[in-house]
Formats: structure tokens, C-alpha cells, sequence
């Protein structure tokens, strides 16, 4: 149990240690200020750089059952409501997948999380968002979920 703690905490420091390198990074090649974030609307030259970040992140997540091995990942910024769409393909769901599950749920936190620290420093956003096939999650399961009580309110059928 202890050695697992380590590892964990290793990780995190060399996750952390990583943002920090390719931030810097990032700053320097596009002449930012350190400290000094650039605007959602002048971000997309840096998006397209962290954007391959992001895709071997995922890449490098452990898949669950049913879904795709390649799941491909774009950045998208929306400047009217400040935030940073993750958008995933369609294979990142799970075949007949109907609802939010918790090992589902946190490799989604765990992208969302990663890209926040990718641009935390870099771009002004208000929140990095995921979307799977051009759906949020909210429209994904909602859909399903309305479908199931709609199904549940249906009077049985009295036999003739």
C-alpha cells in the first residue's frame, strides 16, 4: 500500500514538474510575459500546441471495456461563454454506455484536470469542458435519461 502511495506521488510531481517545463516552454516561443496569460480569442496558436499533449495523455490512458482504441482529441476555444471545449470522439463512450459511471467519470476528470494545468498559466479561460462527438455530457445522459422515464411513465398494456 505504501509503495503505491509513492508511486502516486512521484507521478504527481513529475506531472507537475512537466506543466511547469512546458509552460515556460510555451511562454518563451511566443514571447508571453511569465505570469501573463494571453486572451481565449488569441489562443488558438497555443491550443494547437498543447493540443498533441493532451492526445497523448489520452492516448496513454488504460481503455475500458468497450471503448475505442483511438479516441482523438481537439481543443476548441468558445469565446462567448470563456471556455475551452475538449472534444472527443465518439469511441471514448463505452458500447451502450447509458449513464455516468465512476472509472468513466474520472478519466474524464482526469483530461479535463491535465489540460487545465497545460493552460492554466497560458490562456484566460473560465473552464475547460468536455464534449464526446460535438455533445456534452449533460446532453449525452440527459437524452438517455429522459428516455428511460419516458418509458417508465408509459401505462402498461392491459392484455384483450
Amino acid at each position: 500500500m505504501r509503495t503505491t502511495h509513492g508511486t502516486k506521488l512521484k507521478l504527481y510531481a513529475f506531472t507537475f514538474a512537466t506543466t511547469l517545463i512546458f509552460s515556460g516552454h510555451l511562454h518563451a516561443q511566443h514571447g508571453i510575459e511569465p505570469g501573463s496569460a494571453i486572451r481565449l480569442e488569441d489562443s488558438l496558436i497555443v491550443l494547437k500546441e498543447v493540443e498533441p499533449e493532451v492526445q497523448r495523455f489520452v492516448d496513454r490512458q488504460k481503455r475500458l471495456p468497450g471503448q475505442d482504441s483511438y479516441v482523438r482529441v481537439r481543443l476548441t476555444p468558445d469565446t462567448s461563454t470563456g471556455f475551452i471545449w475538449i472534444d472527443l470522439s465518439e469511441g471514448f463512450l463505452q458500447n451502450g454506455q447509458t449513464e455516468l459511471n465512476e472509472d468513466w467519470g474520472e478519466k474524464i476528470r482526469q483530461i479535463e484536470g491535465q489540460t487545465h494545468d497545460y493552460l492554466v498559466e497560458l490562456v484566460e479561460f473560465k473552464a475547460v469542458v468536455t464534449r464526446i462527438g460535438g455533445r456534452t455530457l449533460k446532453e449525452i445522459f440527459h437524452a438517455a435519461e429522459e428516455q428511460e422515464q419516458t418509458e417508465q411513465e408509459r401505462p402498461p398494456l392491459e392484455h384483450l
